[in-house]
C-alpha cells in the first residue's frame, strides 16, 4: 500500500512472486500499476495458487488491465478477497466483473467502493452474482444488491435487503433449487411459459 509501484515495479514483483507456494496476501493498492500493471498481475495469478487476498485498489485500472485481470480472477480457486475499490467502472469493466463471477467458486468478499454509481454498471455486476449457482461470495461492499437485483426479477421486498441478506438468500436458493431456477423462468419461442404447455 501506498508504495509508488508503477508498471515497472509491477513487473518486478511479478517476478519474484511467480510460482510462490507461500504467498497468500498481495496489498497493492493506492499505487500507480494502472492498466499494464494489471495486466501483468493478471499473468501471474494462475501461478500463485495459495494467493487468498489481492487488493489493487486506487490504481487507475481501466477497462482493458480491468478485464485481463478480472478473466484471471474467474480462474483463480483459492482467492477469497479482492479489493477494486477506487478503481473506475466503465461498461466494459463491469462486464469483465460480471464474467469474474459469474465463474468463481471462491471469492468471499468483494469490495467495490468508490467504483462507480450508474445503475447500469452495477446492474451487470449484480446479474453476474445471481447468475453463479455455485457463488461463495458472502460480503460485497461498494453498492446496495438489493434494489438491482429487484430489476433481474427478484421480488420487490429483496430491494430493501442489506447486501448480506441478499447474498445469503441467493445461497439458499441455489442450494435449494439449483439450475431449475433457470429452467423455471425460460420462455419459448412464442412467449409462453414452459408450465403453460
Amino acid at each position: 500500500s501506498f508504495n509508488q509501484i508503477t508498471t515497472k515495479g509491477v513487473e518486478h514483483l511479478v517476478n519474484a512472486i511467480w510460482g510462490s507456494s507461500t504467498l497468500s496476501e498481495l496489498l497493492i493498492d493506492n499505487n500507480q500499476i494502472a492498466d499494464r500493471g494489471a495486466q501483468q498481475l493478471a499473468s501471474v495469478l494462475p501461478y500463485v495458487e495459495n494467493l487468498q487476498q489481492i487488493d489493487v485498489g486506487f490504481n487507475g485500472i481501466k477497462s482493458m488491465g480491468m478485464k485481463l485481470f478480472m478473466t484471471a480472477v474467474a480462474e483463480t480457486k483459492k482467492l477469497s478477497t479482492l479489493s477494486l475499490s477506487g478503481n473506475t467502472l466503465d461498461p466494459s469493466s463491469a462486464k469483465a466483473i460480471a464474467y469474474a463471477l459469474a465463474f468463481n467458486h471462491s471469492l468471499v468478499s468483494l469490495n467495490l467502493v468508490n467504483c462507480s454509481t450508474e445503475s447500469t454498471i452495477l446492474r451487470q455486476i449484480a446479474a453476474g452474482i445471481v447468475s453463479n449457482s455455485q457463488i461463495a461470495l458472502r460480503d460485497l461492499m461498494g453498492f446496495d444488491l438489493g434494489p438491482l437485483v429487484v430489476t433481474l426479477g427478484f421480488p420487490e421486498a429483496v430491494g430493501h435487503w442489506t447486501n448480506e441478506q441478499v447474498l445469503n438468500f441467493l445461497h439458499s436458493m441455489w442450494e435449494k433449487f439449483g439450475n431449475g431456477i433457470a429452467n423455471h423462468t425460460m420462455e419459448d419461442d412464442d412467449g409462453q411459459d414452459d408450465e403453460a404447455q
